[in-house]
């Protein structure tokens, strides 16, 4: 058992189709999840069906049960993660960057299961994870938000890394919290949630009223 990227491919087309016959039951799905979904519906396979210019996050949402899985419990389990995760984003997000975003989270999930502390567990992560030239700025920022984490508040975390949907800042600002608050659960929780995005004049609407 593991991973089976085809039944896969089946179980996102009978959700997409759920979700596109019920817009209320769409509630977080970005612009590129939906149209990579369409493909996949369309009758395009995995392999082309994400986007492979998008630098957004979502595809790191579906990687933590791989995590989970992997690490641990499977033999060879980090070289299987990592594979597996990049497939996984593939489906909707095929661009290096996120990519690599989704393999990063998957590995601290998994290292943090084998017992690794959190700081341990991302270092440990990005050590697997090569940095290329499409990658570096993720990189960068992810080295930049443990050591900001030591010494920084919230605050400038978030005026450092930004708050909206592009991986590059996304993941960094959940690292920053998730080691910076990692011995209090509620602080880090609430201060995640208030780093609300305002990057689009829609939200910026929003927040106005």
């Amino acid at each position: 058992c593991g991973f089976a990227p085809k039944k896969y491919q089946g179980d996102l087309s009978k959700w997409g189709k759920k979700i596109l016959n019920n817009p209320d039951a769409e509630r977080w799905a970005g612009p590129t999840a939906i149209n990579a979904v369409k493909n996949l519906i369309g009758g395009k396979s995995y392999l082309e069906s994400g986007s492979t210019t998008t630098e957004s996050c979502s595809a790191t949402y579906r990687v933590i049960p791989l995590g989970i899985f992997y690490r641990p419990f499977a033999k060879d389990g980090i070289d299987e993660l990592k594979n597996n995760a990049e497939i996984s984003a593939m489906f909707t997000h095929n661009s290096e960057i996120s990519n690599e975003g989704a393999a990063i989270t998957a590995l601290i999930i998994g290292n943090l299961i084998h017992g690794m502390l959190p700081e341990k567990a991302v270092r440990g992560a990005f050590e697997i994870v090569k940095e290329t030239e499409k990658t570096k700025l993720l990189m960068q920022k992810i080295r930049q938000a443990v050591e900001m984490s030591r010494t920084e508040n919230i605050e400038a975390a978030r005026k450092t890394f930004g708050t909206g949907s592009p991986i590059y800042q996304t993941l960094p600002l959940a690292i920053f919290c998730f080691i910076k608050f990692q011995n209090d659960f509620e602080k880090a929780v609430i201060a995640s949630a208030n780093s609300y995005r305002d990057d689009t004049q829609e939200e910026k609407e929003l927040l106005q009223k």
